[in-house]
């Protein structure tokens, strides 16, 4: 016999595992909460990034890493 000959071995497909249905975030759109920090900034100049940062780390539960929620927050 030759190597051609043999048949290949079909694999049955895996079947798909169920996933965890998402949960909600325990805080609003980014975009939201950097529309409300401005409002509650007040600051005539416009408000920095910085202050905007400070402001949604210590009034949504977003996470205690700083680069995280900084890298969400100018992307939003």
């Amino acid at each position: 016999m030759t190597d051609a000959a043999v048949a290949p071995v079909h694999k049955s497909p895996k079947k798909k595992t169920s996933a965890k249905p998402k949960v909600p975030a325990a805080h609003p759109k980014y975009v939201d909460m950097i529309k409300a920090a401005v409002a509650s900034l007040k600051e005539r100049g416009g408000s920095s990034r910085q202050a905007i940062l400070k402001y949604v780390m210590a009034n949504y539960k977003v996470g205690t890493d700083l680069k995280a929620v900084n890298s969400r927050i100018k992307n939003a």
